[in-house]
């Protein structure tokens, strides 16, 4: 009788066993989909910093390029102006329209005639200024120099300015012409044969003109307003950080604050890189800074040895066609890694709750168990008790059976008596009978 209980059981058992090892199984499935969609997240989030960081970096190029060619074509139409090339105090006023056109940037402009000396400069609003620096000799200045030499525009490294600030110069020539004489353009057409066309005149006069160094216009950028104008374009919800290198690789100006004044790629840059990166990082950046040196436009993902990661982009700044400056943009993943981190929790959630299930089931099963036990352990008493009863009766039975024999027994040997003397009493009684 405790065969089919025990087939239960065993069958239970099988039940119990296969549940424990789906529910395993199924958390296992959902756990690794979790990682593998939290990784795709992650990687969504990295790939759109990415993204933004080489937009910001190319719109800030532009920005800077715009505000830099609008002080370069100050300068031309100053120097170009009739005021300057007659030394007219007039040229004074141009010099503060250009400056309040592009004060956000320029920290002076200033007049230069051919000897070198200070005409002037907007900072003589100053009398201090103007008592110290009014004819002043920069001839020695680099600016004044490569302009009196090329008659191109130039672009200087960063020095100290008049106010001994880290500047950025750019200066322009001053060239006067052998048709600067000329007061209107009809006095110069007809010095012309009146059979030429217009075209024909214009030509003529650019190859007849000799151009003669008559002094500079120049306009002063001060690094820290050129940094300042960017940031200030920078959203500090990208917590972005700008560099900014000049074309000859030099750095203006650096969120680390070690790089700036270094050469990229020198080796005192490469000394402050092994402080920050490993070996593989640091070979990732050095390529990166030799693409940008070479005028691309690119963005790398670079590993910091704290376990930070980052993503560089970097661009060249034109101005007229010509590279004069390198800008360089850091995002850090710290919005990837928030990303990550709330998911590192909901992981952590999820995990907490299905070991949280698997323990209530756990509980669960191990109650059933010991119930399933305690019911066989009944089954099994009563089941005894049972057969106990059972052998009783068998035994009860026996004994019935025993006692009705005897019984016939009794009866059969008294019927059996009783019919003897009853016999004789009934053959006298047929013989009174017949008397």
């Amino acid at each position: 009788m405790a065969y089919p209980f025990v087939k239960y059981f065993g069958s239970l058992r099988m039940i119990i066993v296969i549940t424990i090892m789906m529910l395993f199984l199924i958390s296992i499935f959902s756990y690794q989909i979790f990682i593998d969609n939290s990784s795709k997240l992650k990687n969504v989030a990295i790939q759109n910093i990415k993204e933004n960081t080489e937009l910001q970096v190319e719109e800030l190029s532009k920005s800077l390029s715009n505000k830099i060619e609008t002080i370069s074509s100050n300068l031309g139409i100053i120097s170009n102006s009739p005021g300057v090339k007659a030394n007219l105090i007039a040229t004074i006023s141009l010099l503060e329209s250009a400056q309040s056109t592009t004060n956000d940037l320029t920290a002076y402009y200033g007049w230069i005639n051919k000897d070198g000396r200070l005409q002037w400069s907007t900072i003589f609003k100053n009398k201090e200024f103007y008592d110290k620096f009014l004819g002043a000799n920069f001839s020695s200045k680099e600016y004044f120099e490569k302009v009196k030499s090329t008659l191109n525009q130039y672009f200087t490294q960063v020095m100290p300015s008049l106010l001994n600030n880290p500047t950025i110069f750019i200066a322009q020539p001053i060239l006067r012409t052998n048709a600067d004489g000329i007061n209107t353009t009809m006095d110069y057409f007809q010095k012309y044969d009146n059979t030429l066309n217009l075209f024909d005149m214009i030509l003529n006069k650019q190859t007849t003109e000799n151009n003669t160094f008559d002094g500079i216009i120049y306009a002063g950028i001060e690094t820290s307003s050129m940094i300042k104008l960017l940031e200030n374009q920078v959203s500090p919800k990208n917590r972005s950080s700008i560099s900014l290198i000049d074309k000859n690789g030099e750095t203006i100006y650096s969120f680390n604050s070690e790089l700036n004044g270094t050469k990229i790629n020198s080796d005192k840059y490469k000394q402050v890189m092994e402080n920050f990166f490993d070996p593989k990082n640091q070979q990732i950046l050095y390529k990166s800074m030799d693409s940008m040196l070479a005028g691309k436009t690119e963005s790398v993902e670079i590993q910091y040895i704290s376990g930070n990661s980052s993503t560089i982009a970097y661009t060249p700044v034109y101005v007229n066609d010509n590279v004069v400056f390198y800008l360089l943009i850091n995002t850090p993943h710290k919005f990837a890694i928030e990303v990550d981190d709330l998911l590192l929790q909901q992981r952590s959630f999820i995990f907490a709750t299905g070991a949280l299930i698997g323990a209530i089931a756990f509980i669960i099963i191990i109650i059933m168990v010991v119930f399933n036990n305690r019911l066989k352990k009944t089954v099994e008493d009563k089941t005894k008790d049972l057969k106990i009863a059972v052998n009783c009766l068998e035994k009860a039975n026996e004994q019935l059976k025993q006692h009705d024999n005897m019984q016939k027994e009794f009866i059969n040997v008294a019927a059996h008596e009783l019919r003897t003397p009853i016999q004789t009493i009934l053959g006298y009684c047929e013989m009174i009978s017949m008397v």
